[in-house]
């Protein structure tokens, strides 16, 4: 009487009320299709199918925090749909289960929306039944419903696929979030729960919002052997494989959504889902900027070499004035105002090019950010530099209170360590020509796998997003927001922030260091672009003491050194 008849033992078997159920739909459709004498084969094995693919939900992360994000979702339920239109597509919106009290986690570790709620998917099917997770960066180039046919062995809690990387491609993921490798990562990206297995119990509300994102992430709440195992063609991570063997593409470091990966391999294949309208929104910023640029109405462009006004800033007090930052001054050959910050009274040093703003009268915010973690920062820095915000948090207040307070007297501002010393003299034409591009917020001194070298920075302050930016930056301080970073040293912060705008805007910034030195690794990046004509960096004891960063001299002291000469 019926297709499919083994399917249908299996299910009597497994699931009885679904049984009758499709037998009883089964009767009543084929009941009236008989009356008309239209009943086929083809009906028949469809009822069965749909009554099938009903039971069948995917749950698929929600991102609300911006349009392109939303997208990610929508283009994900849509590749699933175009293999199987009749499976549940479920969103998991964040926002909606903390409505619902469910979800209440306090944490903010999480980077997107889903991190933590896609751990929910047992409890809202009731822990029954089988359920599948994806990340909503995934385009799909199968049908769902067979992975359910195919992975069905009760002794498993959990399928998914074990990736055995062991290296991110970026250190900061496609929100500028740090991103961080640990064991079994992207494990929990795509997730096939056995809903009424007894480990998938662990999963209760108690657990989801308050342990660890490692006993979350890395599956701790199940037994390893509890674990089973996916193709990775079901979750083939982009930029990680390269055989071409995918049955469902993951963007994990980033997809056509986010600017920076546009050209994303595979982006096509997602953006081929958008609609006409998709398209113009979410590349209406690229058109606007191509726009600008054509039409030349940004204010750097219309700026002349000869009618740029620049500032330079730096910072320091009387002790680092004594120490080294007496050659800054003395060797200072700019043509461009300079204003120097300081928590001393540098006034001796004002004259018609050269200005000082004192600290404790003129930036409060930077009083109050010393005090309130002082403590805190005599533990932290005991780790190293990398975690000494206060003795990093001078450059900072300097930067943004001087860009905020001049945007409209001048057009590009100058950052320079104090322990820049000067050479040729840097004129306007040649940095213009050399170290700034238009409708480019930054130049600086990037450098391959680590952060970048920011003793020299320029900022176009005629740039739309500069204020913005400056305004972020101080708010991480202001706010204390910098000790839930990775790190609390400046150069991480700019870069940090950086690349936040370059995803979120699309906005160009100019990589001074890898422009010159053909991305190769170098740590005093400085020496290898044409910058080191015109200033030199004395960076650490050794170069002060000799007053050269050439690497000729400096071997040359450590070699004396060793001999026991100096």
């Amino acid at each position: 009487m019926y297709k499919n008849k083994q399917k249908l033992k299996e299910l009597k078997k497994n699931d009885p009320d679904l049984y009758f159920k499709i037998k009883e739909n089964y009767r009543i459709k084929t009941d009236k299709t008989n009356k008309t004498n239209k009943t086929s084969k083809t009906s028949k094995t469809n009822i069965i199918k749909e009554e099938f693919s009903k039971k069948i939900n995917i749950y698929v992360g929600f991102d609300s925090r911006n349009y392109g994000q939303e997208l990610a979702y929508e283009v994900c339920n849509r590749s699933i749909k175009k293999y199987n239109n009749l499976v549940n597509v479920i969103p998991l919106k964040k926002k909606e289960l903390e409505n619902k009290k469910i979800f209440n986690r306090k944490d903010n570790t999480g980077s997107t929306e889903f991190t933590y709620t896609r751990f929910l998917v047992p409890h809202l099917q009731k822990y029954e039944g089988w359920a599948l997770f994806c990340d909503s960066d995934f385009l799909w180039f199968y049908d769902i419903e067979k992975i359910f046919k195919e992975h069905n062995d009760e002794k498993y809690a959990v399928y998914c696929v074990k990736h055995k990387y062991e290296n991110c491609n970026d250190s900061l993921k496609m929100d500028g979030r740090k991103q961080e490798w640990y064991p079994r990562k992207n494990w929990s990206s795509l997730m096939l729960f056995n809903c009424s297995h007894p480990s998938i119990k662990n999963l209760n509300l108690e657990n989801i919002n308050n342990q660890t994102p490692k006993w979350l992430h890395r599956m701790e709440w199940c037994n390893d052997e509890e674990i089973g195992e996916l193709d990775k063609s079901f979750n083939y991570l982009v930029n990680y494989y390269d055989d071409d063997k995918f049955k469902a593409l993951h963007f994990t470091d980033g997809g056509p959504w986010h600017e920076k990966y546009r050209n994303v391999d595979y982006g096509n294949l997602w953006i081929d889902y958008l609609t006409d309208n998709e398209k113009s929104e979410l590349f209406k910023d690229e058109i606007a900027n191509k726009e600008m640029e054509n039409n030349c109405v940004e204010k750097s462009k219309n700026v002349s070499i000869n009618d740029s006004k620049i500032l330079c800033v730096t910072t320091f007090n009387q002790k680092l004035y004594e120490e080294y930052a007496k050659r800054f001054i003395d060797t200072y050959n700019m043509n461009f105002d300079l204003v120097i910050y300081s928590e001393d009274d540098l006034s001796f040093l004002n004259n018609d090019k050269i200005s000082t703003v004192n600290f404790n009268n003129d930036v409060p915010d930077i009083i109050k950010f010393i005090e309130t973690n002082k403590e805190k920062n005599l533990k932290t820095s005991k780790k190293g530099f990398r975690w000494d915000a206060v003795r990093f948090c001078y450059k900072i207040y300097a930067v943004t209170h001087c860009a905020l307070n001049n945007l409209e007297k001048y057009d590009y501002l100058i950052w320079l360590d104090a322990d820049i010393i000067f050479k040729e003299e840097l004129d306007k034409k040649t940095l213009l020509e050399l170290f700034i591009r238009n409708n480019n917020m930054i130049s600086y001194l990037g450098r391959k796998n680590y952060h970048s070298d920011c003793g020299f920075l320029i900022f176009d302050l005629n740039h739309k997003y500069t204020n913005e930016y400056m305004s972020k930056v101080k708010h991480l301080y202001d706010s204390n927001e910098i000790y839930n970073l990775k790190e609390y040293h400046d150069s991480y912060i700019w870069d940090y922030v950086r690349i936040i705008f370059e995803n979120k805007y699309g906005i160009k910034n100019f990589n001074l260091g890898y422009e010159y030195s053909n991305n190769k690794s170098y740590n005093h990046i400085l020496l290898k672009t044409p910058l080191f004509n015109y200033i030199d960096h004395l960076k650490g004891e050794i170069r002060k003491k000799i007053g050269t960063s050439k690497l000729s001299e400096f071997q040359k002291y450590l070699n004396q050194k060793r001999a026991g000469l100096i």
